[in-house]
Parts: C-alpha cells; sequence; structure tokens
C-alpha cells in the first residue's frame, strides 16, 4: 500500500511539472504572439477564457492519469485530453487549438512517460508497467 502511494505522489509531482510547463509555455507562445502579429483579436471568446478552459481541461485529464494505475487509461486519457481540446478550439481557434494540442498531448505523453520511468527506476519492478 505504501509503494503505491508513493507511485501516485510521484506521478502527481511529474504531472504537476508538465502543467507548470504548459503555463509556461503558453506564456511563451503569448508574448511571441503579440510580438509578431500584435494583440489577439477576439473571436467570440477571450483569449482568456480559452487559456482558463484549456488549463482546466488540462488538470482534469492529467490528475485522473496520474492516479490511475493502467497505462492504457492513461494513454486513453492524453488522447481524450487532445481529442476534447480540439472539439473545444476547431474551427473558430485554429492557431490555439493546434498550440494546445500538440503541447498538452506532449507534456501529457512525455509525464506519463517520465513517471513510468521515474517509477521502476525507484521501485526496480522489473516489468514496465507494473509501477503505474
Amino acid at each position: 500500500m505504501k509503494n503505491k502511494i508513493r507511485v501516485c505522489a510521484i506521478n502527481l509531482c511529474i504531472h504537476s511539472a508538465a502543467f507548470a510547463l504548459l503555463v509556461g509555455l503558453n506564456d511563451i507562445a503569448h508574448k511571441l504572439y503579440k510580438a509578431w502579429i500584435g494583440d489577439f483579436g477576439s473571436r467570440g471568446i477571450a483569449p482568456g477564457s480559452v487559456t482558463l478552459l484549456v488549463i482546466l481541461l488540462f488538470i482534469v485529464f492529467d490528475a485522473s492519469a496520474a492516479i490511475i494505475p493502467l497505462k492504457a487509461v492513461k494513454i486513453s486519457l492524453g488522447v481524450a485530453f487532445v481529442l476534447t481540446t480540439a472539439w473545444f478550439l476547431l474551427p473558430s481557434h485554429p492557431l490555439r487549438a493546434a498550440f494546445y494540442c500538440v503541447a498538452g498531448g506532449l507534456l501529457t505523453f512525455a509525464s506519463i512517460s517520465a513517471a513510468s520511468r521515474l517509477n521502476d527506476l525507484i521501485f526496480r519492478t522489473g516489468h514496465p508497467t507494473s509501477a503505474d
């Protein structure tokens, strides 16, 4: 039971780092966009609302992926995050949809992989999915 709690804690830490990276990448992308194109033009949804929506989706899907032990379900949650984000943002916000789907999806899958490898390294189970 202690190992399951430790695995869950490690997973939550890694997924939290992925969340922090997504917020940082969002700020960098926002500044680059404003420097290159200019201010955002609002098309029905304010940029802050879109960012908040994607962040909330990312938190829900990544927190779920962090606490669920089955790797197939974790990967399914990553795919569901990408599809849900695309469904909400397309066709009204294609550039934001591309950024959030790619950045959020890659960070989700990278955090799943990193957590799995770190748990295997720490607990030395020998089986690649048993620590998840």
